[in-house]
This record gives C-alpha cells, sequence and structure tokens, in this order.
C-alpha cells in the first residue's frame, strides 16, 4: 500500500511542480466514472422550480477571493524562477498515511536546462532533451521511449516554481521558521472542489522567495511533504545528463513507443 502511495507521490509532485501546480489527481477513467456518475445523478434528480441556481466558481472569483498580500508573493516568485536558464534541485518527499505510524521517505535530484530535464527519484529516472523522453525502472532494468510533446508535456520545466495560475484562492498564513530559513506559509485551495487533495501549503523563503517546502493535502488524509534539500540556481548543467545511452544498462529491456 505504501509503496503504490509513493508512485501515487511522484506523479502529484511530477503534476504539480511541472504543470503549473494544476493537478486533478485522478486517471482518466476515474474521471469518466465520476462524469457518469454525475450526469446519471443528474438525471434521478427532480428539477427544482424555484430557488436560486449556485454560482460556480471562476478563476475571477478567485482572483478577487485571494489575500493580494500572498499574490504579490508568489508573483516575486514567479519573476525569480521565470529567469533562470537552469537549476539543480535536491528534494526530500515525505509520504504521511493516516493508517499507519510509519512515515515513507524518499530523496531525489532534478537537472533542468531549458527545455531538458532529469529527474532521478527512487527506482525512477526520467530525462529529456526536449525532443526525446526516457523513462527508465531501475529495478526491472526496462527503458520506454517517448516523443515529447509540448502541447500535452507533463513535464514543464521552465514552469517550476514560477507559473501557479489562477485554479486557486491563496491565504497568506503569516511566517514560520524552518531550520535557518524565514519562510512566508501561504495556502493555494483549489477552486475545483473535484480535486483529490483539498490544499497545497508553501513554504517561501522570506528573503530570497524559493520555495523551501511544499506539502500536499488530500481529502483522504494522505499528506506528502516535499522538502527543497538544495537548490543551485544557473548551475553549469553538462548535456550528457539529458540523453539516456542504453548500452550502459546490460540486458536492458527497451520499449520503443515513437
Amino acid at each position: 500500500m505504501k509503496g503504490i502511495a509513493m508512485k501515487k507521490s511522484l506523479v502529484i509532485i511530477v503534476s504539480l511542480f511541472f504543470s503549473g501546480w494544476i493537478m486533478s489527481g485522478q486517471s482518466a477513467q476515474n474521471i469518466q466514472q465520476n462524469q457518469k456518475a454525475s450526469q446519471t445523478k443528474q438525471t434521478e434528480q427532480p428539477k427544482l422550480k424555484r430557488g436560486p441556481h449556485p454560482v460556480r466558481p471562476t478563476k475571477e472569483m478567485a482572483q478577487q477571493a485571494s489575500d493580494p498580500e500572498a499574490r504579490k508573493i508568489l508573483e516575486k516568485t514567479s519573476k525569480k524562477f521565470s529567469k533562470l536558464k537552469s537549476f539543480q534541485v535536491k528534494f526530500r518527499l515525505k509520504l504521511d498515511m493516516p493508517e499507519t505510524d510509519d512515515d515513507e521517505i524518499k530523496e531525489g535530484t532534478l537537472y533542468v536546462n531549458g527545455d531538458k530535464y532529469r529527474l532521478d527519484f527512487g527506482d525512477q529516472l526520467v530525462v529529456s532533451d526536449g525532443k526525446t523522453v526516457w523513462t527508465y525502472i531501475k529495478e526491472t532494468n526496462e527503458v520506454q521511449i517517448t516523443e515529447e510533446d509540448p502541447e500535452n508535456q507533463m513535464f514543464k520545466p521552465r514552469d517550476l516554481f514560477s507559473d501557479f495560475g489562477d485554479e486557486y484562492i491563496y491565504a497568506l498564513l503569516g511566517t514560520k521558521k524552518l531550520k535557518e530559513y524565514t519562510t512566508y506559509v501561504i495556502d493555494l485551495t483549489p477552486i475545483d472542489k473535484n480535486k483529490s487533495f483539498s490544499k497545497i501549503r508553501l513554504y517561501i523563503d522570506t528573503k530570497t522567495y524559493e520555495i523551501r517546502r511544499a506539502i500536499v493535502f488530500e481529502k483522504s488524509g494522505v499528506r506528502y511533504a516535499l522538502d527543497i534539500i538544495s537548490f543551485i540556481p544557473n548551475a553549469p548543467i553538462p548535456n550528457v545528463l539529458f540523453t539516456f545511452d542504453t548500452t550502459a544498462y546490460p540486458g536492458i529491456q527497451v520499449t520503443d513507443l515513437r
């Protein structure tokens, strides 16, 4: 159970950090099932002749409801990171499950240079040179090769820590000391109530405006805490890290889907 949950946590972190913090936490099959269930429920319910219709939250409403100070802080973070050409991040991901006292912790490293990236996390290694993506499973010694699709790209390195979008209502909770850092604590609450998580909590350095910690609060009670161990802006990253040499892995199973 914990192994599956940790796998899911990687998907959540990847989606959050690389897709502008927008993530539904549901598979396509689950979404379709929920849509069908919603349609069935609407068909079964009698139509009301009177009474006001509920107002569905919009991005504009989220902007108006958000804390102006929180938005200013996020804008400074976005501006800072959008100017970076490359960076290297070492992180620690902690999985806290309500049904057990045992926490699972894994560390990973992310390298980004423009549209190129390399994510080494647990038993997975994802490498992209901007055109081709190699997803390598260390335990089974197999790699899947696909083409990078700019329009449907899960990884969006340029948006890392920078594109927060208007899908959330922002609230500044105050400041908190994290080791030697003093951070702003900001909650991002999704306006889409169908998402699997209730909020994201960011801890942003008051001096550098770098994100030091991010916590995802799942509605199931599970929490994913991502701590930034080290961050190197404009790091000199060799291009060899953004390619995957299959000949370096004897007996590797290659699935080429290009």
